[in-house]
């Protein structure tokens, strides 16, 4: 299925520059908590009882940094998940994968964490697909929980979050934990995005967030996002802004940021970020961009070189990605502009191969129920052999004209005899 209807134009290599030479990372822990579900407007819209008011008193503390981030479509967990990790856009194919995840193959800011820091400890809680993502013991300690009970509003959670406590009060033991809460989702589908349940809950994760912060160091640091929207009535999967549209929120005693301005970014654009502050290189496929305020922040102007590394490694990472027909001044400065041209250079490429990929198909079917002349037939057969092997559409078709070709004048000689 895969090799037949490819759903992305990335590539298995694996990213090795860094600027961070050393091999021991920095000491400081890294918390990303996920809250599946959670609508930009749940962290935005305070004039509102329904939002994060444990956030907006870190921003007026100065000690948090709120972005929206458009996520692309589907808005489906594994997709977005992909995408978060990897940088890159999976396709609508996904929503069939999101049933049934597979390991994830593609370069990405877990793969980069444990090839540059092997004896660092990621530990995980939440929705277990990213274990189905992760199989081979990536995790230091895990539990993941099925994410298809969408009645269990409480349980789910408060599974993760008794893990989670357990695992602040021992904090020496780890260096990356990532949380992945169900519950705000699960109330969307079962009742919508506006009610009681999904107040307590905003209410529930303020606490947790809170009890963070609380056992944080000094240079710890607290992202928190969504890995999509949701739809007033409590659906997702869609396009619409509520669906797409998503927080996240950066958190750390070391910021001392009272700017109001709001800048929007994609989601994808938080795989950069975090590879920054994970002290890792950038995953090969990643098209997303740095957000910059963020590691202004969170380095300060003592290591301006740094930001000045990190910038232009996104920057050649980027043109990596792109031909050479595309690498004009125009692109050169601005990696906003380079991250565009590179995203719409992807979904080129995804759209040409699924197109062909459509019409072998097609030709093939029409060619079995026409019964057309064998020597087509078995060329066709040979191209769909190898793509499914191999998914390198251009080299599948050269082979299947060159057994056709070979094929025709083998019938021609032997008519000729």
């Amino acid at each position: 299925m895969e090799g037949l209807f490819p759903y992305s134009s990335s590539t298995n290599n694996i990213a090795n520059r860094s600027c961070f030479d050393s091999q021991e990372s920095s000491k400081h822990h890294v918390i990303i908590m996920l809250i599946d579900a959670l609508r930009a407007d749940y962290v935005f819209n305070r004039n509102d009882s329904f939002y994060l008011k444990s956030i907006e008193k870190f921003e007026q503390n100065g000690k948090a940094l709120s972005f929206k981030m458009r996520s692309h479509t589907p808005t489906v967990t594994l997709p977005r998940l992909k995408a978060l990790l990897t940088g890159t856009i999976p396709s609508f194919w996904d929503i069939i994968y999101n049933y049934n995840s597979s390991k994830l193959e593609l370069d990405n800011i877990l793969i980069q964490y444990k090839r540059k820091y092997p004896l660092n400890k990621i530990i995980f809680y939440g929705d277990d697909t990213w274990i189905k993502l992760f199989p081979n013991d990536i995790f230091y300690r895990s539990n993941g929980l099925q994410s298809f009970f969408v009645t269990d509003f409480k349980e789910i959670d408060l599974n993760v979050t008794n893990n989670l406590y357990s695992e602040l009060n021992k904090m020496n033991e780890w260096n990356l934990l990532i949380v992945h809460y169900l519950g705000l989702d699960h109330i969307g589908h079962a009742h919508g995005a506006f009610n009681y349940l999904i107040k307590n809950k905003l209410n529930e994760y303020d606490e947790i967030i809170n009890l963070i912060y609380s056992k944080m160091n000094d240079n710890d640091i607290l992202i928190i996002t969504g890995d999509h929207g949701m739809a007033d009535k409590g659906g997702h999967g869609g396009s619409s802004l509520v669906e797409i549209n998503i927080p996240s929120v950066f958190i750390s005693h070391k910021f001392n940021n009272y700017k109001k301005e709001r800048k929007e970014y994609f989601q994808i654009d938080l795989t950069a970020t975090l590879s920054g502050l994970l002290e890792i290189s950038i995953p090969w496929n990643n098209l997303g961009i740095l957000i910059d305020d963020v590691l202004e922040n969170y380095y300060s102007n003592k290591k301006i070189n740094l930001l000045k590394c990190l910038i232009d490694d996104n920057r050649r990472q980027l043109y990596n990605l792109l031909s050479d027909k595309y690498l004009s001044l125009y692109y050169s400065n601005d990696l906003q502009l380079i991250r565009d041209k590179a995203i719409q250079i992807s979904n080129q490429q995804d759209l040409i191969k699924i197109l062909l990929s459509i019409s072998i198909f097609c030709s093939s079917t029409i060619m079995l129920w026409y019964n057309i002349e064998k020597n087509s037939l078995f060329s066709i057969i040979v191209l769909i052999i190898y793509y499914l092997i191999s998914g390198k559409m251009l080299i599948s078709i050269g082979i299947g004209v060159f057994c056709f070709s070979i094929i025709v004048i083998i019938m021609n000689k032997k008519t000729k005899d």
